[in-house]
């Protein structure tokens, strides 16, 4: 009986050994099988884009990928219709119909599209009442609509008119809560607007006078000219008493103001009175500039006063001449002048950024100064 138990779990014990080699053999067989597919599979990548709604790439036909990367879509005016699309690619992410307004101007049943600079001129013709036909083209269109910027602009051969609001002088009426550009969105989607040529009295600008709130972004001035004989002088805005947010803005190669007649001038905003809005700036950009007044004048903002109710962030000012006939309220970025707030005196500007809390990451190199 002794030697059956035992002939029994010998036998027992041999067959484990058996299956549990065999089954260790498989394994090893089946490994270096998909070993040497893997060593003997070379990738052949398709010559054409696959995308999806985010990406495109180039896929193999064993389904692995390379070159994944994010769309960069373009926006085109096609006939009756615009599109968005990747202009790597070629996914089309949106179609919209669209209808002629003027030339150079189109409609999408919300938001306008400027082509080219004929456009540009249209649409501060119609803002500033300059363009007029009954139920087509009034002056409060663009309210609550955003307008982008679809092509470079180059306005060597016409003066630019600044685009104006009727707005009171009066401290109780600058303030227009529904007026022209309320709650406009201009987006120049990076495009440039080169050899712009202002010349007149005051609040001179792309945008000379506005009440309202509005955004205007992502936009480059390049070789801007800026002749005023008076006040509230500026590349992008002369005078401004709403909310407005000026972000990713380029000010390039310009030269405004001048030290005998101009004051309250910046290459942003010539003068900010917040008593009834605000102002916020980033992104944004002055460099390669020469900017000059009597008295006000600054490298963003050439005279900010009513309140405190600012943001500056992530700015940069570089390469830039600072003109003032006697340096009273001139810095280098931001001129305050108020008393009940803060008044700065040449070159102040980075101990008020260094010191208040609503201004962080601006830079400011090689910015110089010139006293008369």
């Amino acid at each position: 009986m002794k030697i059956n138990k035992f002939l029994i779990i010998t036998i027992f014990t041999f067959i484990c050994i058996f299956i549990i080699g065999c089954d260790r053999q498989n394994n090893e067989s089946v490994s270096d099988s998909l070993y040497s597919t893997s060593l003997s599979h070379i990738h052949n990548f398709d010559s054409e884009y696959k995308y999806d709604s985010r990406n495109h790439y180039y896929e193999c036909e064993c389904g692995e990928i390379s070159n994944l990367e994010s769309h960069v879509y373009d926006t085109l005016i096609i006939d009756d219709y615009i599109q968005t699309k990747c202009k790597i690619c070629g996914y089309e992410k949106e179609r919209k119909s669209i209808s002629f307004i003027i030339e150079g101007l189109y409609f999408d049943g919300s938001n306008y599209y400027i082509l080219n600079k004929e456009g540009l001129y249209n649409f501060a013709g119609i803002i500033n009442g300059e363009i007029v036909k009954a139920d087509l083209y009034k002056k409060d269109m663009f309210k609550n609509s955003t307008i982008y910027l679809m092509n470079d602009c180059d306005l060597k051969d016409k003066e630019w008119i600044p685009i104006r609001e009727e707005i009171s002088y009066t401290y109780e009426e600058q303030y227009h809560k529904d007026s022209n550009l309320s709650g406009m969105i201009f987006d120049g989607l990076d495009h440039k607007i080169m050899n712009m040529t202002i010349k007149g009295d005051k609040s001179l600008g792309f945008i000379g006078i506005s009440g309202s709130d509005f955004t205007i972004k992502n936009i480059v001035f390049v070789d801007a000219i800026v002749s005023s004989t008076s006040g509230w002088v500026s590349v992008v805005c002369g005078y401004q008493s709403g909310n407005v947010n000026y972000s990713n803005i380029k000010v390039i190669n310009s030269t405004l103001g001048n030290k005998d007649n101009s004051y309250k001038v910046g290459s942003i905003v010539g003068m900010c009175q917040l008593a009834f809005g605000s102002i916020n700036i980033s992104e944004c950009s002055v460099s390669s500039s020469i900017i000059s007044g009597k008295y006000s004048v600054s490298g963003l903002v050439g005279e900010m006063t009513g309140s405190d109710r600012f943001n500056f962030m992530n700015n940069n000012i570089e390469n830039t001449k600072i003109v003032s006939l006697n340096g009273v309220n001139t810095s280098n970025a931001i001129s305050v002048w108020d008393k009940n707030f803060i008044s700065m005196d040449k070159n102040q500007t980075d101990d008020f950024f260094k010191t208040d809390s609503r201004s962080n990451n601006n830079i400011i190199t090689k910015v110089t100064f010139e006293y008369e």
